[in-house]
């Protein structure tokens, strides 16, 4: 396991951002900070980084990974269209802590595509996230590095612990303050928004935006 120590630094060298391309690259599982809590990244057009990821958390194949993403630039390698309400949204929100879920290209992995055809997208908040993201080609799953069904933590070293399998490389930024998970919201056909799961964004605050 490579360990990449940036606690104090928000930005990569060469050096490291190369090491974070090649693990990506490889199909190799990358733990690192996000702007709520420790993660786990694969390349997400990777059939084995997925799978691994799925093994890593004892996750159910069948329940889709979110994607992380450097920018807003990068949603149309996963999104067929972006709906009216998550524009405001993204204006507002990105880069933060709000999961849109959008309608999916045709072919994505089923690994991060739902049975409804859609793709999870967040822009973090936190720029070393981005960095290291961006490092890895633009984009890197987001799932919370902790075994399928317990809480997931900013603590580095909980994080580790609670991982069965191996890390290609490890992105030390040091203990995160506490933090709720990115809240995530859906859309329907006719414009309707529903919250999914409450996060660190308000309900009240997103209802204002849309």
């Amino acid at each position: 396991m490579r360990v990449i120590a940036l606690a104090g630094r928000d930005e990569l060298t060469p050096e490291e951002a190369s090491a974070v391309g090649a693990a990506a690259q490889a199909a190799g599982v990358i733990l690192l900070p996000t702007d709520t809590l420790y993660g786990l990244g694969a390349d997400p057009f990777s059939p084995a980084g997925l799978a691994a990821i799925f093994r890593l958390k004892g996750r159910d194949p069948h329940k889709p990974l979110p994607v992380l993403i450097a920018g807003p630039e990068f949603v149309s390698r996963f999104a067929a269209g972006v709906p009216a309400a998550w524009r405001a949204l993204m204006a507002r929100f990105w880069p933060g802590p709000l999961t849109l879920l959008f309608p999916a290209l045709p072919g994505l992995p089923a690994g991060i595509r739902s049975a409804s055809g859609k793709v999870a997208l967040r822009v973090p908040g936190s720029a070393l996230c981005r960095a290291v993201v961006r490092a890895a080609g633009g984009s890197l799953t987001g799932t919370s590095a902790n075994a399928a069904g317990a809480g997931g933590t900013g603590d580095p070293g909980a994080a580790l612990r609670a991982l069965a399998g191996e890390i290609a490389v490890f992105v030390d930024g040091g203990t995160l303050p506490p933090s709720a998970p990115s809240t995530l919201l859906d859309v329907d056909a006719a414009g309707v928004v529903t919250q999914l799961r409450p996060g660190a964004v308000a309900a009240g605050d997103w209802r204002r935006v849309v």
